[in-house]
């Protein structure tokens, strides 16, 4: 039986968020940890350790290539913690986006966060499992478990006109549809101005700097390899190379500051699934600024997301965007 309100949420749903936010947290904090104690000489040497032996020995490693695989994953596993943590704060509202989103989620975390937090990502992954199990999944679709549905009453005496019995959760199937959604809560406004207005100084600067790379091409490759003089490149990797991996990125953030002021639009408007999405980018786009990784106004960027998140996961927002979803 599918009802327009949900029955109240089971305790394996609030368990599972419960395990996806606090274990998001410890891997996002082992990540952190992590990579501080990388190039230290107990890193390196289990880097050595792990080359040295079977079935390490065989794969042509490095100890500096150990390090840097440990630092992409520790990178990668950090970022989805963050953003499995907010995600797992949507779970506890019913947001289908937000377990689709983890689901796709988990098993990166899982495997990025092998080298930094085993069993704690092995953990998150199995909560996010969880919500797709019996009766998280009924509680999901709207459905009452048969178990709570309540029997149909036998007439004792036959009659050739039997009343029709009342049920409670027919009851609230038939309940009128919820009313228009109110007005757009000034702290949705707030967030979605704060993401469109930062991704456009970082496009921006994004572009500026793309611009020079691409017009002083000898000066700009210069500068790399003065940063990377007392770096050594792996066998077969030039600084031109290198020089040309850094474009790339340039590109990939500014496709991302674009996306993201294409969901900053779509959030004003009332969508769901946008706010979700924005979510989840605004708790990655923090973590790696916090790192140094985006280069161009990292405190800027910083700011900027941690105000989204909190703009739009306080206060009046959930209920505006419930509102929405529940309209005819």
């Amino acid at each position: 039986m599918v009802t327009d309100k949900p029955h109240a949420r089971p305790r394996q749903a609030t368990m599972a968020a419960g395990l996806i936010m606090v274990g998001s947290v410890f891997v996002v904090l082992l990540a952190f940890q992590q990579m501080s104690t990388l190039g230290s000489i107990e890193a390196q040497e289990a880097a050595a350790d792990l080359i040295s032996e079977p079935p390490g020995d065989g794969l042509g490693l490095r100890v500096d290539d150990v390090q840097m695989i440990m630092r992409v994953m520790s990178l990668i596993a950090g970022a989805c913690g963050a953003a499995a943590a907010i995600l797992g704060y949507q779970v506890l509202q019913r947001s289908k986006s937000a377990r689709v989103a983890l689901s796709f989620i988990a098993p990166v975390l899982f495997l990025a966060g092998l080298s930094a937090a085993g069993f704690v990502s092995a953990l998150v992954a199995a909560a996010v499992a969880m919500l797709w199990l019996q009766p998280t999944r009924d509680w999901y679709a709207g459905r009452v478990p048969v178990a709570v549905i309540p029997a149909v009453p036998t007439p004792i005496y036959a009659s050739s006109t039997p009343a029709t019995p009342s049920y409670p959760m027919m009851a609230t199937a038939q309940s009128p549809t919820p009313p228009g959604a109110p007005g757009r809560p000034g702290r949705v406004a707030a967030a979605c101005i704060v993401t469109i207005t930062s991704s456009a100084i970082t496009l921006t600067g994004l572009a500026i700097t793309l611009i020079y790379m691409a017009s002083e091409r000898s000066t700009y490759v210069d500068f790399v390899d003065d940063a990377l003089a007392d770096q050594e490149l792996p066998e077969g990797v030039t600084v031109e190379m290198m020089a040309d991996v850094l474009v790339g990125f340039v590109v990939v953030m500014m496709v991302w500051s674009l996306i993201a002021i294409v969901l900053g639009a779509l959030t004003m408007r009332g969508s769901n699934a946008a706010r979700i999405t924005l979510l989840v980018s605004a708790a990655m786009s923090g973590f790696l600024s916090l790192l140094g990784i985006l280069g161009v106004f990292p405190l800027v960027i910083t700011a900027a997301s941690v105000a989204t998140i909190v703009l739009l996961v306080s206060g009046d927002a959930n209920a505006w965007f419930r509102a929405r979803a529940n309209r005819p």
